[in-house]
């Protein structure tokens, strides 16, 4: 029997305000020369170029592009360059997704409903062989270092959620859940040729010959991706607005 969407009963903005915010942020109209590019650098310190509100949704809320649905036509078209320093520069990395929400709920005026329905998924697991990566105990921030869309991931001490969050992000053209069950973090780099299909069109040409994301998931990490259906969230935009100058 297919199930009918669950509607959230408080919108997602309306969960904001205990959230931690910025100390310093701003938002500029981005330059047309330049390239999509995500920097989750050291001391929570975010920096994005050349992306979308939609973009911007993806990666503060670690969904896919099919979770996200409504808005006005902008929020698909638009570019900005965002950056964002936390007070005294600390702060791991989930705590700068969590920034980034309030930052978007402050500045675009951004207002979402949650919503849960059955959909096509991949469940991230571990491949026959086990994973081929290298666990990182050592103190410090998790690293996610991105190649300007030419399809390389650097990650230092990355758990494996974090790495189902950034392949939800336009890399697979479905939410991606971690069911790898592996605890802790990991060093690794993986290489791959983007499919521009997905919603992730990369800045440098194509390599018609390269391998695809998921045969890389499995040569180099020992991992991959299982095709499921299963219950998901969503998220339906219902207000945002083109941000003030700083």
């Amino acid at each position: 029997m297919l199930m009918k969407p669950v509607a959230a009963v408080i919108l997602v903005a309306a969960m904001l305000a205990a959230q931690p915010s910025f100390e310093v942020a701003s938002i500029k109209p981005s330059d047309p020369d330049t390239q999509l590019k995500v920097d989750f650098a050291a001391g929570g310190r975010l920096i994005v170029t050349h992306a979308t509100l939609r973009f911007l949704i993806k990666i503060a809320y670690d969904i896919s592009d099919d979770q996200i649905t409504g808005g006005p036509g902008w929020i698909n078209s638009t570019r900005f360059d965002v950056q964002g320093k936390p007070p005294n520069a600390t702060g791991s990395n989930p705590e700068t997704h969590l920034r980034l929400q309030r930052l978007l709920a402050d500045r675009f005026q951004l207002e979402m409903r949650k919503e849960s329905k059955p959909m096509p998924i991949f469940a991230l697991t571990v491949a026959k062989g086990g994973p081929k990566m290298k666990q990182d105990s050592s103190p410090g921030d998790s690293e996610l270092k991105t190649g300007d869309g030419r399809g390389v991931l650097t990650a230092t001490r990355v758990g494996m959620p974090a790495l189902a969050g950034f392949l939800n992000e336009g890399q697979t053209g479905r939410p991606v859940t971690d069911m790898t069950g592996l605890q802790g973090k990991f060093d690794f780099r993986l290489e791959w040729t983007p499919d521009s299909s997905l919603g992730g069109a990369p800045a440098a040409p194509v390599d018609p010959g390269g391998i695809s994301i998921f045969t890389a998931l499995q040569q180099q990490l020992g991992l991959r991706l299982d095709a499921r259906t299963g219950a998901s969230d969503y998220f339906v935009v219902t207000r945002a607005e083109l941000p003030s100058a700083n």
